[in-house]
């Protein structure tokens, strides 16, 4: 459809020609030519399915560091489209920003990569997908394989034809022409809240839908079969459009068929306005929906506009396309090969306010900063545990949106310079935002203040009308700031969180190792500060005459993979028995102050005879009294478990040697239990709380009613830390011998650490200084999820 065709259909109201250096604006981009064919038609059938698989805001999740979602809803598709070849695969917008890291270290190339890579065949811009300005929108916009719909939104340039979105398209499935528009919602400015305004200088958007949605209806509605909208306005305002457009020989039916929407982040959501389906899926790439149609070719017309529409989480599709997978993670890679990797490390765990004092204390040092006044809020998950802080993590607790489009994100990190007067009344303002600083700041002297994007650009709608800033400038993302904080205190040998020393960069003279290869010394340790007893309140004598210390060979039992070994033969036991460990560990971790052990890793080499298959099996017992349920178990099912409440993972087959383990980190609110079997994490309970934190000792192989059974222990290791992932990884399978590094060069060797640039953060893009925003109060409800 040629250029002059489109303004021929507009309504006189809206016809209108701006000659402006040379540029014809006619107020919307060209329609697509050449509708493309989906399915070969078959006219001899009396029906046609039509089937549309339908995905929105997928905000950038892609890769290992989001389960490889995507790939499993490429998979669903194809699997559709094997059913019904005549299925349509759409995407209503926000592909950008709230995801991978990948895409901000490369300015928004990874994730249009990774959108290219899936394949759609109809996508509409969302508002987030304008984020990175024109430099990516354009090349964006031109898709190899997807049409992109833009129909409220222009482009001025004096080559138009470097915008690849068009207000109207139309493919040919099967026998059935299917039409399609979409628009996109309003920007967002760095209060976090919409404005109206164009996104960017060169593009230029129409707020009138209603009268954009009949205008293409009025060009278009008559030569096709029907008439869909993929829109990014909400699901709201998707039905006044409905509304809006009814036939003119049917009030009571709309000229729109479908409506495959986004934005609202509200979940699976669907209703009926005017005889027309509106569907919005879930976001974030946790499912999609699936709408099947029915075409009467004889009658041309849908057998229903009211289809049942088919709400799928990405949890429940079990296949995944494995090239797709690949080459996602292979963009993820090549931009951000470390935003997996452990760039520090917290000895406790926080909540959001907490976290936000810890960015406030980052961008302090990042940017020489003499204060920090920061709204907590502003953060994205509630809370972190103890343990590994990883790049991806960073950006997970300050998600980017660059708004206004094209600036820096409005959590973003700025400086300031400001009075101490007008720095004790900006404290005095904002009471529940985080500060960080003097206490009473001296009313003469000047500091540098540390503020998010919308207090540096608009002190007045935050603090008294007297507050002046001066030498305002943008710094970093709030996660990038973290970033170069956590590899700054690594560097330094410090917690992130702390001020006490990472354990790679001390003499690990704690963890104890026991491999019982000495029969005459039968609990004799190969290394480390614990010592293990039989542990006898009744004075019964037990452990001696029902414990036994002998090779594998000489019980009879399965040697160890890589061959025979010395081993304990353990009992059941009753609650006045088991086997004590005094530990030797200083308190640490979350209950420090309550002298008890927080933070650390119990790892067992352990192989159940087949009449212990089935039965509970407690390992652990924090309780030194043993007058309440052991705290570890395997659960009481053929081939049992391992965990504790109710939920245990993986499998321990009887006459089989495991390695298995315990990563504990213990907190009032929150904490974590880590569970792995072979050196692979079996799964995760996060809840934590003083139960298991340890005192001066713990009991092994006892419960308080009895709850054990007869095993056999091969190796074992307790250490006063938090094993990260790598570190358990290391140990892998059971073996005739467990060893430990004991010198601090062969701890900082085995840490996941290794290898990864601390001194190097990555280099991303920073954005321009943008002008200051308007000043008004912030009155808007916040929706942080749009």
């Amino acid at each position: 459809m040629t250029v002059l065709r489109i303004f021929k259909s507009l309504p006189s109201a809206t016809k209108f020609l701006c000659f402006t250096f040379g540029i014809l604006f006619l107020g919307l981009q060209h329609a697509q030519a050449v509708p493309r064919q989906i399915g070969v038609c078959n006219s001899t059938k009396a029906t046609q399915p039509i089937s549309f698989v339908h995905i929105s805001d997928l905000h950038g999740r892609f890769g290992a560091s989001f389960a490889d979602k995507w790939a499993k809803l490429r998979y669903y598709y194809e699997l559709a489209a094997t059913t019904n070849p005549y299925t349509v695969f759409t995407d209503a917008g926000d592909d950008y920003e709230k995801g991978s890291v990948a895409e901000l270290i490369s300015e928004g190339a990874a994730a249009r990569e990774a959108v290219f890579a899936m394949g759609f065949d109809v996508r509409a811009l969302g508002n987030h997908d304008f984020a990175w300005g024109e430099k990516e929108l354009l090349p964006y916009s031109h898709d190899p394989k997807s049409i992109v719909l833009a129909s409220n939104t222009a482009y001025r340039s004096t080559n138009p034809s470097g915008f690849g979105g068009v207000d109207y398209a139309e493919l040919q499935v099967g026998c059935v022409k299917v039409g399609f528009f979409g628009m996109v919602s309003q920007p967002w400015n760095e209060f976090d809240s919409q404005y109206v305004g164009d996104f960017l200088p060169n593009f230029t958007q129409r707020w009138d839908w209603v009268t954009r949605a009949q205008e293409i209806i009025t060009a278009h509605r008559s030569s096709v079969d029907i008439l869909v909208m993929v829109s990014h306005l909400g699901f709201n305002t998707d039905a006044v459009v409905v509304n809006g457009t009814p036939k003119a020989t049917d009030a009571t039916t709309s000229n729109i068929d479908l409506v495959l929407g986004g934005h609202n982040h509200d979940g699976f959501q669907s209703a009926i306005a005017k005889k027309t389906l509106i569907v919005q899926p879930e976001y974030f790439a946790n499912g999609l929906t699936q709408i099947d149609l029915v075409w009467d070719l004889k009658r041309k017309r849908l057998v229903s506009r009211l289809p049942t529409p088919k709400n799928v989480y990405t949890t429940v599709i079990t296949g995944t396309n494995t090239t797709l997978q690949q080459s996602l993670r292979n963009i993820a890679d090549k931009y951000a090969p470390e935003a997996e990797k452990q760039i520090g490390q917290m000895e406790v765990g926080h909540n959001y306010v907490q976290l936000a004092t810890i960015a406030a204390t980052a961008g302090m040092f990042d940017y020489q900063a003499d204060a920090a006044l920061i709204d907590p809020t502003k953060t994205w998950v509630a809370s972190y545990n103890a343990g590994p802080v990883t790049q991806q993590m960073m950006l997970n607790l300050y998600l980017v949106e660059r708004q206004k489009s094209g600036t820096p994100g409005f959590n973003g990190f700025y400086t300031a310079t400001v009075s101490g007067t007008d720095l004790a009344a900006m404290k005095a303002a904002q009471p529940s935002w985080v500060y960080v600083g003097a206490s009473s700041p001296s009313p003469t002297a000047l500091y540098t203040v540390l503020l998010h994007k919308a207090p540096a650009l608009n002190p007045a709608s935050f603090f008294p009308a007297t507050t002046r800033l001066t030498n305002v400038a943008f710094k970093s993302e709030a996660w990038l700031a973290l970033d170069q904080y956590a590899r700054s205190r690594t560097a330094a040998c410090l917690y992130m969180d702390t001020n006490n020393t990472l354990p790679s960069c001390q003499q690990d003279t704690f963890t104890t190792v026991w491999n019982f290869n000495d029969s005459t010394q039968p609990f004799l340790k190969d290394r480390g500060t614990a010592a293990l007893a039989y542990r006898d309140t009744a004075n019964s004598g037990w452990g001696p005459q029902f414990t036994a210390f002998a090779s594998t060979t000489a019980l009879g039992i399965p040697n160890l993979p890589n061959g025979a070994s010395g081993v304990m033969a353990f009992p059941r036991t009753f609650p006045t028995e088991g086997y004590t460990i005094t530990h030797g560990f200083p308190a640490n971790g979350a209950f420090n102050a309550n002298g008890l052990v927080s933070n650390y890793t119990l790892v067992m080499d352990v192989l159940w005879p087949f009449s212990s298959d089935g039965l509970w099996r407690s390992l652990l017992q924090t309780n030194l009294a043993n007058n309440d349920d052991g705290d570890w178990f395997v659960n009481n099912v053929s081939g049992g478990g391992i965990g504790i409440n109710g939920q245990y993972f993986g499998s321990l087959q009887p006459g089989v040697w495991n390695r298995i383990g315990i990563v504990v980190t213990a907190q009032a609110t929150g904490g974590t239990l880590q569970f792995y079997i072979n050196g692979q994490l079996a799964g995760t309970i996060t809840s934590a709380g003083q139960r298991f934190a340890l005192s001066n000792q713990l009991l092994a192989f006892t419960d308080d009613d009895s709850e054990t059974a007869p095993g056999y222990l091969n190796a074992m290791l307790l250490s006063n830390r938090a094993f990260t992932a790598t570190e358990i990884a290391s140990l892998a399978g059971p073996s005739a011998i467990m060893t430990w590094p004991t010198s601090n060069a062969a701890t900082q060797a085995a840490s996941p650490l290794n290898g990864v640039s601390l001194s190097q953060p990555p280099t991303v893009y920073r954005g321009p200084m943008p002008q200051n925003g308007m000043e008004h109060d912030n009155k808007a409800a916040k929706l942080r999820l749009q």
